[in-house]
């Protein structure tokens, strides 16, 4: 017994030593790792990242820490919320679904959902996003649902409700949306009869023995806490200092407190590992679906349209994965996730049996810095992200003002080397200046999204409730209509523009 116990020891151990040879002798790996060490020296890059080929692990690693308080380190064993790639698990249910012929694609979401009042909607539209549902992030439904601690189907009825316009006809369009994942999560439990997150712990998580993973991290079991990671942001685009995500987040926290389908999950590199090894080994879903799921979604007429344009993977998308425009290499598919205080990346190459996963507990990095890995182990070139230009805009701010900020802006809007800004970061920036009561630094802030994005008609609303603020109600008005004339069913500024009327 004692002879063969060590025996057993020192097969694995061989095992080991072969695995570290392997890695320290493949240049792939060599390469990789040097990038990671210069991220994490020059950019705080802080997370856990794993490589596998044909199933086996080949690259393995921890850099930095899980708590910075006590500056326990991160390890194997650390546990990080995934945010947006748990979209890809309810993604899988949903395929389930339809390989059991339980409900169809191309099926109107209003077959699932009575009085969904976007019958031109279907199944596929939410998975592709292509529905042209308006995000629940942005004011039409957030100021409903803010701080409520809804459900799904409260959120559902708010939508309901409100009927927001889409932003789009269904298929003429991508825009990324998390509503789309909320009612897919209602559509799953209504056609199985099933919880969504009791469905994945039984037929995913417990069956590929995935035990570091669960839906809410208030759901942790006493030996998956001790592994639980902090999360670490910038206190605000303005104010640079790290704190606990648990310090500044207390109202988003509280708002999707009972909300999933697009996040809530928790995990580790090595059960992401396996969910990969599943779907590759066809142990989810058979072929003929993993296919449907991996191939790029058309918009109508054929229109042409990439994902991450300016990243190492050029994308369109699929039913939920991303799926990679350069296929020389293989057909890679990928997921990212991003929450406060974390940025993850779950990307595949399907043909190759490849697989890189990156969790990080800080947002330091973008995401597809991430990709790097995939071109690596393919001997492609490669290049990292560029600054993000609302960073720098903001550390202008935060030492210079809003003047030296906006000069700052229209010399770098058009530069190569910087992320330009998207919708969202002008709203995120004004809000913040919102906060610290600087009205007119707002103002200045929606002027250039107005400018940019002058077929938004949430960009016009925000510059004329802010001139309405600050008493400048010609402009208010002016525009209020402004919005209006981009979306004429917008209540809200349809209250505002009246309020502003009547006291003519």
């Amino acid at each position: 017994m004692k002879f063969q116990v060590l025996y057993s020891i020192l097969i694995l151990a061989n095992i080991f030593y072969l695995n570290s040879l392997a890695q320290n002798s493949d240049s792939r790996i060599a390469t990789i790792d040097s990038v990671f060490k210069q991220l994490k020296q020059k950019r705080n890059f802080n997370g856990n990242v794993l490589i596998a080929e044909m199933g086996e692990v080949i690259y393995e690693k921890s850099f930095g820490y899980a708590h910075k308080d006590n500056k326990l380190p991160l390890d194997n064993h650390s546990i990080f919320d995934i945010g947006s790639i748990a979209k890809t698990f309810t993604a899988v249910c949903i395929l389930k679904l339809a390989q059991e012929n339980k409900l169809g694609l191309s099926d109107p979401v209003v077959n699932h959902i009575p009085g969904f009042p976007y019958p031109d909607i279907k199944l596929k539209n939410l998975l592709s996003h292509t529905s042209g549902l308006v995000e629940e992030q942005r004011k039409t439904i957030f100021n409903e649902i803010k701080n409520k601690a809804f459900t799904n189907n409260q959120i559902k009825d708010t939508f309901l409700k409100i009927k927001p316009p889409l932003n789009f006809p269904p298929g003429t369009e991508y825009q990324y949306s998390n509503s789309n994942y909320t009612f897919l999560a209602l559509i799953f439990e209504t056609v199985s009869g099933k919880d969504l997150p009791d469905y994945l712990q039984e037929h995913i998580f417990d069956k590929f023995e995935m035990k570091d993973t669960f839906f809410n991290r208030s759901s942790a079991t006493s030996s998956n806490h001790q592994h639980l990671v902090s999360n670490y942001q910038r206190a605000g685009i303005i104010d640079t200092a790290f704190v606990s995500t648990d310090e500044i987040n207390k109202i988003e926290a509280l708002t999707w407190k009972n909300k999933y389908g697009g996040d809530k999950i928790s995990s580790t590199a090595r059960d992401l590992l396996k969910f990969h090894n599943a779907l590759q080994n066809e142990k989810i879903l058979n072929q003929k679906f993993l296919e449907t799921m991996y191939t790029s979604f058309e918009l109508k007429g054929n229109k042409d349209y990439t994902i991450n344009r300016d990243s190492n993977n050029p994308a369109m998308s699929a039913l939920s994965w991303r799926i990679g425009k350069n296929h020389s290499f293989g057909k890679v598919v990928y997921h990212s996730g991003g929450i406060p205080g974390g940025r993850c990346h779950f990307s595949r190459n399907i043909s190759n049996n490849q697989c890189i996963i990156v969790l990080t507990n800080n947002e330091e990095l973008n995401r597809y810095d991430f990709t790097f890995p995939m071109q690596v182990l393919n001997n492609q070139t490669f290049q990292l992200d560029k600054t993000s230009l609302l960073k720098q805009i903001g550390k202008i701010y935060a030492t210079g003002g809003i003047e030296a900020a906006i000069k700052t802006y229209n010399e770098l809007e058009k530069s190569e080397d910087y992320i330009p800004f998207i919708d969202w970061d002008f709203e995120e920036l004004a809000e913040e200046l919102l906060e610290v009561k600087d009205t007119l630094a707002a103002l200045e802030i929606y002027k250039l999204y107005s400018k940019k994005y002058p077929k938004d008609h949430f960009s016009w609303a925000l510059l004329g409730e802010t001139h309405h603020w600050l008493g400048n109600k010609t402009e208010a008005i002016k525009y209020l209509k402004k919005s209006l004339e981009q979306e004429p069913a917008y209540e809200h500024a349809k209250l505002v523009l009246k309020e502003l009327l009547t006291e003519e």
